[in-house]
């Protein structure tokens, strides 16, 4: 059975694996428990847009989710190219993505577009949000 954070599992793990996020960042995309303490720019934080309400759908096994990708930097250039970056990259189509040793069959991850910006003065870090939909079953 899938956790609701399962899907949040899929977009990084399908995140680390895209080339042209990897370039920009490494590895370091992490879900939002999993941040360490002090990170260094840049990184991808990816969690579960909280404030959507679920989706009806004719199947119980399908389900619908929202995940948000926040992209931080030392300049907010940088952290909007991230953000653009994903925005260009992430969005699939029926396609197998692990979470850990189960999987999910995403129908459908589409980009839902820019959702904010912000700066922290103090610590001179940018970040720039990216929203995503994804239709899946497992």
């Amino acid at each position: 059975m899938v956790d609701d954070s399962d899907f949040v599992l899929a977009v990084q793990t399908r995140s680390r694996n895209l080339t042209q996020i990897t370039a920009l960042i490494g590895q370091q995309i992490y879900r939002k428990g999993d941040l360490p303490t002090t990170p260094i720019p840049p990184f991808v934080v990816v969690s579960e847009a909280s404030d959507v309400p679920g989706l009806e759908t004719s199947s119980s096994n399908y389900a619908l989710g929202r995940v948000q990708c926040s992209c931080f930097a030392s300049t907010d250039q940088a952290a909007g190219q991230i953000a653009k970056t994903l925005g260009k990259y992430l969005p699939c189509h029926d396609v197998i993505l692990p979470i850990g040793e189960e999987s999910l069959r995403v129908m459908y991850l589409k980009d839902a577009g820019t959702v904010s910006y912000d700066e922290n003065v103090e610590t001179h870090v940018y970040m720039h949000s990216r929203d995503f939909k994804i239709f899946y079953t497992y």
